[in-house]
């Protein structure tokens, strides 16, 4: 049950409040700006840009999954378990339907 009494619930804590503040009375001197730089020693853009024409090869998507996935260990057992799932599937009597052949039967 709740009290009636909100004093009962919530005090201030004054004894915990900081009652002294100190003040640190020391002048610090912050340079100026400069007009212009005294020396550059970077190009600039224009600059930068000037004989400069380059193009980064991109591989297409197919050879950078496959680049990434050819090392992996995991990825290399679960392909295999999986087409021992579908060797058995076919001894079997069945096949697997690829998305493929799905979407087109679902088209006509």
């Amino acid at each position: 049950m709740m009290p009636t009494n909100l004093s009962d619930v919530h005090r201030d804590r004054r004894s915990t409040q900081v009652e002294n503040l100190t003040c640190d009375n020391r002048a610090w001197t912050i340079p100026e700006e400069l007009d212009e730089p005294l020396e550059v020693d970077y190009l600039t853009d224009d600059e930068s840009d000037d004989g400069q024409d380059f193009e980064v090869p991109v591989p297409e998507l197919d050879q950078l999954i496959s680049g990434f996935e050819d090392g992996d260990e995991k990825i290399q057992t679960e392909n295999a378990a999986w087409k021992e799932h579908l060797a058995d599937l076919k001894n079997r009597g069945f096949e697997k339907e690829t998305r493929e052949e799905i979407k087109q039967t679902k088209l006509t």
